[in-house]
């Protein structure tokens, strides 16, 4: 156990840094939706239960979501309605809608962005 310990005593206390670093952030989450969320009527007994609101629905919410993004590609291309090439391009949208490009660019000069818009 020992010598386990030892190979990796940087990995687990990078882990466990890592795992403090996330719960911080959804608990200044929590507090901050907390409060949003009193002001439409929302109720909670301790700060501790509403973290544990946030905390329980980041797990959960993560591998449905997951699960829901995948599910209408994979009927659309295993129906036959969606070609290979046409669900890539799907796959390629959704990444760059994501990243709030959503595929467009600025083209020309003028205007606040330098120009009209045109899509890609």
């Amino acid at each position: 156990m020992k010598d386990f310990w030892n190979r990796h005593q940087g990995t687990i206390a990078a882990l466990l840094l890592f795992a403090a670093a996330a719960l911080v952030v959804i608990y200044v989450i929590a507090v901050f939706g907390g409060a949003i969320m009193r002001l439409f009527g929302f109720r909670y007994n301790s700060v501790g239960s509403i973290f544990l609101f946030f905390v329980l629905a980041t797990i959960v919410s993560f591998p449905i979501s997951q699960f829901a993004e995948a599910l209408p590609r994979v009927l659309l291309f295993h129906y036959g309605n969606l070609s290979r090439r046409a669900a890539i391009a799907l796959a390629r949208r959704k990444r760059r809608a994501a990243a709030g490009t959503l595929g467009y660019r600025a083209v020309g000069r003028g205007g606040a962005s330098g120009g009209p818009v045109q899509a890609l």
